[in-house]
């Protein structure tokens, strides 16, 4: 508590508007809640109004925990209410920095002079009844200003010298744990260094777990999936701060920090506050500004792997980042969506079909329409095109031929050839990297000599994003060389197509991930059967079976022999469109229409119209009983979405490409 030498009056007296009782409003405010100036403050303002005023008194106190920078916080909001409604004869504080801080601290000396209402900061001598307080609030509000600038100048100073020499070690994260500290500092607090820190040895396999999942192209909730089901125990700051079991976010944040591979970082992010209300808000600070310091004791990981496997997840997670651009929502998935979903996209369009087609939850259909800008309307059960595909993915496996064995010596010979450019490129690599190493170090030392500039920062930015480039491409290689790539036969994919995809429900995430590394994207087209009846969707997409093992993916010349391309009917035809050729083949065998009926379990009529349907085929010369719809017609009303006035066909350039 500040010392206060008090005035037995003041000039001129405080007195009251209205009434017997002087109504004062006293404003006591801390920054964080394990300060304990709060009742100091109401201790001070008690003797005060003792010294200076001896009439009946009626007091209203407003203490609140946080920020002074903060213009949106309620009490402060109340306080304001309270002077423009002159519920208030006077307002009393230790200084104005406990009511608010900055400019608006005189701002709010005058809002309380124009309603009549009396300021006055004990500390620093403003009072709205005296001629010199705007003066003395200009200083004041300066003065607090500038000391919190100080102060925070010196506390990074301080905590950037400790981490420097092994100091400001944070909680550690999973894997790691921190022995008793015996150095006491002059105030009497434990100083821990990060030779205290140390690795728990059970935790090496679940890191491997990690770094081979990830690296396989599983996603962090698959990742957290997998530490819940084998009972991974929680760090304990995830504790302390109310985590119940392992989620996505908790996995990238350990993933990514780079203690993994025996590096300490500090000061990666910095705080910006945000005039027009006080808060602050996190964001990258400038390379000069960041701080490392090289603990190879703490390493789950070699540094040049993890390097590359955050290389890796960044570029395989940039599409779900926040874009810069108004929407800030475009382009994000907004959940793990069941397979087929985020993979189907119009051929008309070329959007990707949403789910929620129709007011259905399970069926899928095309965001253009949606947005009037497709004429495409119909749907798709998402269910059932699950099953459709996947079955005819395992019939195309299955029928899968062998490669002929003159074919098979001139693919191994090709791939010996690429194995060898490719022991090329990785020693044309290292001496990218050895390059790349050399200006780095180069230009830390030129930074050691001169004064830091853009140039050399721009310099040093662009050395980091290459070194990462070289790093994705050494991944990249290190998968193609030193291993012998065989071509398969037939019975070995469809054995690798069976343990891959064994006990796994078309419904799972897992199912979806890897159905995308073998199907790219699929494309839909509308169809109707010629002789009308329900617009239907068919299904074109590229089947790279490839994506099985990355050795075969790596071997561009087995792409021919391993991709396929395929017509799936995402829906169950009618009777006539099943029935019509048996039914024509029997007919003409002599059989009764009535007898056809009866031994395919139909009516009379079905049979009818599936002759009917067959004539028509063979009269127009066609291959089956649907075409493919290219413009947009007037059956069913879930094609009309041309005729609505905000309709505007807008197709992207890619449309019905795979």
């Amino acid at each position: 508590m500040s010392q206060v030498a008090f005035r037995s009056t003041l000039q001129p007296p405080l007195e009251p508007h209205s009434g017997s009782a002087l109504r004062m409003l006293c404003v006591a405010r801390k920054s964080k809640e394990e300060q304990t100036s709060l009742a100091d403050q109401q201790a001070l303002y008690k003797r005060w109004l003792e010294t200076n005023y001896d009439g009946p008194l009626t007091v209203k106190v407003i203490s609140t925990t946080g920020g002074g920078e903060r213009l949106d916080r309620r009490e402060l909001k109340r306080m304001r209410f309270l002077i423009k409604n002159r519920r208030v004869d006077a307002v009393l504080t230790e200084d104005l920095g406990r009511i608010v801080r900055r400019i608006h601290a005189v701002t709010f000396c005058e809002l309380c002079e124009d309603h009549g209402v009396r300021l006055i900061a004990i500390n620093d001598h403003v009072d709205t009844f005296r001629e010199d307080w705007r003066d003395q609030s200009f200083f004041a509000a300066y003065r607090h200003e500038r000391h919190n600038t100080d102060l925070r100048k010196r506390i990074t100073r301080s905590l950037h010298h400790r981490f420097l020499n092994g100091g400001a070690v944070r909680p550690p994260i999973f894997g790691y744990g921190l022995r008793e500290s015996t150095i006491i500092d002059a105030k009497g607090r434990k100083i821990h260094t990060d030779e205290m820190l140390y690795k728990h040895e059970w935790a090496e396999p679940v890191y491997a777990e990690w770094f081979d999942q990830l690296e396989s192209g599983a996603s962090y909730s698959e990742v957290a999936d997998w530490c819940n089901e084998n009972q991974v125990p929680l760090p304990p700051h995830a504790i302390e701060k109310g985590a119940k079991r392992w989620t996505g976010p908790l996995v990238r944040r350990t993933v990514h920090n780079p203690m993994l591979k025996g590096v300490r970082e500090r000061n990666n992010k910095k705080s910006r506050r945000i005039n027009k209300t006080g808060r602050h808000v996190s964001e990258k600070a400038p390379v000069d500004e960041r701080l490392r310091r090289s603990c190879p004791h703490l390493a789950f990981i070699e540094p040049a792997r993890w390097d590359r496997l955050i290389s890796m997840l960044t570029k395989r997670n940039s599409k779900y980042t926040v874009p810069t651009n108004s929407d800030a929502r475009l382009g994000r998935p907004k959940k793990r969506s069941t397979w087929p979903g985020q993979q189907i996209y119009c051929g008309v369009c070329g959007r990707m079909y949403v789910y929620g087609g129709h007011g259905q939850a399970t069926h899928l259909m095309c965001n253009g329409a949606k947005a009037h800008l497709c004429w495409n309307g119909a749907s798709v059960d998402g269910p059932l095109a699950a099953r459709k595909l996947s079955a005819a993915i395992w019939q195309e496996v299955a029928a899968l031929p062998d490669i002929e064995e003159v074919t098979r010596s001139l693919l191994e010979h090709e791939l010996e050839q690429a194995d060898s450019a490719n022991s090329e490129g990785k020693r044309e690599l290292r001496r990218a990297q050895a390059e790349n190493d050399r200006r780095m170090q180069n230009l830390m030392r030129a930074i050691g000599d001169v004064s830091w500039s853009d140039s050399l920062k721009d310099e040093l930015q662009r050395l980091e994003v290459e070194r990462l480039q070289l790093a994705d491409r050494q991944s990249e290689l290190d998968e193609l060389t030193g291993r012998r790539v065989v071509v398969p036969t037939a019975d070995v994919i469809r054995q690798m197509f069976a343990d891959t995809f064994q006990g796994l429900a078309v419904e799972s995430w897992k199912f979806a991930r890897l159905m995308r590394k073998l199907i790219p994207k699929i494309i839909v087209f509308p169809h109707q059967s010629c002789d009308g009846g329900k617009v239907v969707l068919r299904a074109r997409f590229r089947l790279d079976l490839g994506g099985l093992d990355r050795s075969l993916k790596a071997a561009n010349c087995l792409r021919p022999a391993l991709e396929r391309t395929l017509c799936v009917d995402l829906f169950d035809p009618p009777q006539r469109v099943l029935l019509h050729e048996e039914a024509a083949r029997m007919v003409a065998g002599g059989t009764t229409q009535r007898d056809v009926g009866k031994a395919r379990g139909v009516s009379q009529p079905i049979i009818q119209h599936a002759l009917a349907l067959h004539r028509l085929i063979e009269e127009r010369g066609l291959p089956d009983a649907y075409l493919q719809i290219r413009e947009p017609n007037m059956d069913g009303s879930k094609f009309r979405r041309h005729l609505h006035r905000r309709y505007r066909f807008d197709p992207l350039a890619d449309a019905g490409q795979f």
